[in-house]
C-alpha cells in the first residue's frame, strides 16, 4: 500500500493494484486516512475472482523516426517503426505516420525493420494524391533485384499520366507525368541500402540518389494527374483497383511524400534519420531520438538513460506515457560510435513490471572530416605510353565517368567499371615525362550521400629502351675480355644474359651500372658470335634492352709467309727469243698476290754472291699465273739472247697475306 503525503492545494494520482488470486469475491474498503488517523474519505468495493493481472514486462524501443522533415509532409510509412505499430505478418495496414492515410497492405512480409515487396505481387495503396502543385516523392529502400529490360515502380499513381518513382533497367528515375522524366546515369546495386528522391517546385524536376543530385529538367507544365481515379501505390503501376505490371522487389523501409519540394539539406536530413533507424551511418554531430513503449511508463525520464560521459543530453521531452523524445549532443564534434542505453530494470510500467532485457542502440557518426569518401590510384607496369591507370575507392561510389578524371597529357581511351568500387582507364600519352592524372574532388559520392575527395598519382614515363655496344681486348689469344657498355643504368645483366658461339665463359664484372665485363676462353681460332639479347636487363622505368652482336675472328697464328723464287728457260722459235718461267711457291697458302705487286728485271752484271746484280729499268713481269694457293708463275719474260746474267725480282712489302692475315716483308733476289 503506497504511503505519502498531499500538500494542501494539490492534486496527486495514485495508482493501487489490488489482486484477488482466490476463488471467490471478497470485500474492501480504500480510504484516505488525514495526518490525524482519521478517514476523510472512503470507497468500498467488491473484487471479483482475477488471476489475470498484468505481469508482462514493457517492451522499450529506441529509434530516430522523428528526425525527419514535418513540414509539408502527407504520407510517411516507416517499417522500421514494427514494435509500436505492431507490424506483423498478417497486417493489413500500414501505419501512416502523418495522419493522412493507412496504407492497404497486399502480400507484404513484414521483416525487421523493413516491408518487403516480392516482386510479382506486393503493393501497398495509399489513396489519392492529385492537384499538387510541387512535390517530394522519396524511399529509403534496398533492391534485391530489378529488370534489365523494362521498370520497376516504387512509387506511382501513373495510369495513363502522373507520378512516377521507379528504377529503369537498374536506373532510378523521376517523373511528374508523361515527357517529364528524368533519370540517373547508372544503375544502382543490389543488396545495398539507398535513398531516392524526386522532387518538383513548380519549374524544375530534380532527382537525387543518395542526397546527392544527379538530374534536373527545367518544367513550367506542372504535375500530371492519373487519367481515371487511380490511387498512389507502393510497388507497382497501379490502375484503380489493384495493379498492373512493373513490381519491386526490394526491402523497403520508408516511403513519404510532400506537397512541397525539399531542399537538399532537408533530403540529407531524412537520409540520416532512415540510415540511423537501420543501424547505419550519419553525418550530423547532434541527434534527436525517440523512446517508444509497446506499455505506459510510470515515471520514465532521463535519467533511467544510459550515454557515455562525453556526451550530454539537451533536451528530455515526454510525448505521453509511451513516447519520448531525447537530443543528445556530442562534445568533441569527431567521428564516433556510442550506445544509447535503457539497462534492465530502469523502466516500469504503470502495472509496475520492469523492463526484463537492457535496450541499446547503437549510434555511429563520421565526423566532419571523414566525410569524404577516399580513392587510389596505381598503374600498370608497362613502360608503354599506353598506360591503364585504375582507381578504387574506399566505398561503393555511383555518378563516376572518365569525364571526372583529369589528365596532364595525352589521350583518354577506355573507360570500364569494374565494379561499384574500381574503375580502370586507358590513357595514351604523347611523349615521356612526368604525367599527373587526378580524381577530381565531388566528382561522385557515395550510398551516404558523402562525396569524393580529390586524389593525385604523379609518375614518369620512360618509353626508351637501353642500348649494349660490345668491345673486344686487343689480344691475339684465345682468351677474350669482352666488355658491356650500356647508354644507361640497367639491373638484371648476368654473365647468362650473354650467349657465345663457341667457348667457356669465365669471370664476370659488374664495373658500374651501365658498364660490364666478361671472360671467354675459345677453343678454337676461327669466327666467334657474341650476343646480347633483346630485353636481357631492364633501366630503372622496367624497359629491356635491344640486342646486339658481335662478330670477330681469333687467330693465333703470327708467322709471316715465305717465298721461294726459281727460274727456268726455253727458246721460242716462233718469236726466235728466250722465254722465261719465273715460279713463286709460298710456305703457305697466299691471298691478294698478283702481277702488280712484282716487278722483274735483266741483270746487266754478274749476280754477286749475295745475290744481287746490276739491272736495266726494264720490268718484264706482264702476267701473274695462279697455279694453287701457294704457287704463282710469270711468264713471257722474253730475251732476244741465250746469254743472261740473270733476274732481279722484287716482291712489295705487304704483297700477299695469310689466313691469319699475316703479311710479307719486301723481298728482292738475283737469279739465274
Amino acid at each position: 500500500m503506497p504511503i505519502g503525503s498531499i500538500e494542501n492545494g494539490t492534486t496527486k494520482k495514485v495508482y493501487i493494484q489490488i489482486k484477488n488470486s482466490g476463488s471467490s469475491t471478497i470485500n474492501v474498503t480504500l480510504g484516505v486516512l488525514s495526518n490525524s488517523g482519521n478517514i476523510v474519505k472512503s470507497e468500498s468495493m467488491t473484487l471479483i475472482s482475477d488471476t489475470n493481472i498484468d505481469t508482462i514486462s514493457p517492451e522499450i524501443l529506441i529509434t530516430v523516426q522523428d528526425m525527419v522533415v514535418q513540414d509539408g509532409l502527407i504520407r510517411y510509412y516507416n517499417a522500421s517503426n514494427n514494435l509500436e505499430y505492431s507490424h506483423s505478418p498478417n497486417t493489413t495496414v500500414w501505419k501512416d505516420l502523418s495522419g493522412n492515410y493507412d496504407g492497404e497492405v497486399n502480400n507484404l512480409i513484414w521483416n525487421t525493420g523493413s516491408a518487403v515487396f516480392n516482386g510479382t505481387s506486393s503493393n501497398v495503396r495509399i489513396g489519392q494524391i492529385n492537384n499538387l502543385t510541387a512535390v517530394t516523392v522519396e524511399t529509403f529502400l534496398k533492391v534485391n533485384n530489378y529488370s534489365t529490360t523494362d521498370e520497376n515502380q516504387i512509387i506511382s499513381n501513373y495510369n495513363g499520366n502522373g507520378l512516377v518513382l521507379q528504377l529503369n533497367k537498374g536506373v532510378p528515375g523521376f517523373s511528374i507525368g508523361t515527357g517529364k522524366i528524368i533519370a540517373s546515369d547508372e544503375a544502382i546495386d543490389l543488396g545495398v541500402n539507398h535513398t531516392i528522391t524526386g522532387t518538383y517546385d513548380g519549374s524544375t524536376v530534380k532527382l537525387y540518389v543518395d542526397g546527392v543530385l544527379k538530374k534536373t529538367l527545367s518544367s513550367t507544365a506542372g504535375i500530371s494527374n492519373p487519367t481515371d481515379s487511380t490511387p498512389m501505390v507502393i510497388g507497382c503501376n497501379p490502375n484503380e483497383t489493384g495493379c498492373d505490371t512493373h513490381y519491386t522487389a526490394a526491402d523497403i523501409y520508408a516511403v513519404r511524400i510532400y506537397n512541397r519540394a525539399l531542399t537538399q539539406n532537408e533530403i540529407n536530413k531524412n537520409m540520416n534519420a532512415d540510415r540511423i533507424s537501420v543501424g547505419g551511418q550519419q553525418n550530423t554531430t547532434a541527434g534527436d531520438f525517440t523512446i517508444l513503449s509497446n506499455k505506459r511508463l510510470n515515471g520514465f525520464t532521463e535519467d533511467n538513460i544510459s550515454i557515455p560521459s562525453r556526451f550530454r543530453i539537451n533536451n528530455f521531452t515526454k510525448v505521453n506515457d509511451k513516447h519520448y523524445i531525447l537530443s543528445i549532443e556530442d562534445r568533441e564534434l569527431t567521428a564516433y560510435s556510442f550506445d544509447i542505453s535503457i539497462p534492465a530494470n530502469n523502466a516500469i510500467d504503470v502495472s509496475g513490471n520492469k523492463n526484463s532485457n537492457a535496450i541499446t542502440y547503437t549510434y555511429e557518426h563520421k565526423g566532419s572530416s571523414s566525410n569524404l569518401v577516399g580513392s587510389t590510384i596505381t598503374k600498370n607496369t608497362s613502360t608503354s605510353r599506353t598506360v591503364t591507370y585504375t582507381i578504387t575507392f574506399n566505398d561503393n561510389v555511383y555518378g563516376f565517368t572518365k569525364d571526372d578524371i583529369t589528365i596532364s597529357e595525352g589521350t583518354k581511351g577506355t573507360f570500364t567499371k569494374v565494379n561499384q568500387k574500381k574503375y580502370t582507364l586507358v590513357v595514351t600519352h604523347t611523349s615521356d615525362g612526368s604525367k599527373t592524372i587526378t580524381v577530381n574532388a565531388s566528382s561522385c559520392n557515395d550510398r551516404f550521400g558523402n562525396l569524393n575527395a580529390s586524389k593525385s598519382l604523379t609518375h614518369t614515363i620512360d618509353s626508351i629502351k637501353p642500348t649494349v655496344t660490345i668491345i673486344k681486348n686487343t689480344s691475339t689469344s684465345r682468351t677474350v675480355t669482352y666488355t658491356f657498355t650500356f647508354s644507361e643504368a640497367v639491373t638484371g645483366f648476368t654473365a647468362s644474359s650473354v650467349t657465345v658461339s663457341e667457348g667457356t665463359k669465365g669471370t664476370f664484372t659488374k664495373v658500374s651500372d651501365s658498364k660490364y665485363t666478361l671472360v671467354v676462353t675459345h677453343a678454337s681460332d676461327g669466327s666467334k658470335t657474341i650476343t646480347v639479347a633483346a630485353g636481357a636487363c631492364k633501366d630503372s622505368a622496367g624497359n629491356g634492352n635491344t640486342a646486339n652482336t658481335l662478330t670477330h675472328t681469333i687467330n693465333t697464328d703470327i708467322t709471316k709467309p715465305t717465298v721461294t723464287i726459281r727460274n727456268s728457260r726455253a727458246y721460242d722459235g716462233g718469236k726466235k727469243k728466250y722465254l722465261y718461267t719465273v715460279t713463286f711457291t709460298w710456305s703457305e697458302n697466299v691471298y691478294d698476290f698478283d702481277a702488280s705487286k712484282v716487278t722483274i728485271n735483266l741483270c746487266m752484271s754478274r749476280i754477286t754472291s749475295d745475290g744481287t746484280c746490276s739491272a736495266l729499268g726494264t720490268n718484264y713481269m706482264k702476267k701473274l699465273t695462279q697455279v694453287d694457293q701457294k704457287t704463282y708463275q710469270a711468264v713471257e719474260v722474253y730475251s732476244s739472247s741465250s746469254v743472261v746474267n740473270g733476274l732481279k725480282v722484287t716482291i712489295a712489302a705487304g704483297a700477299c697475306h695469310d689466313a691469319a692475315g699475316n703479311t710479307n716483308d719486301a723481298y728482292t733476289i738475283a737469279i739465274k
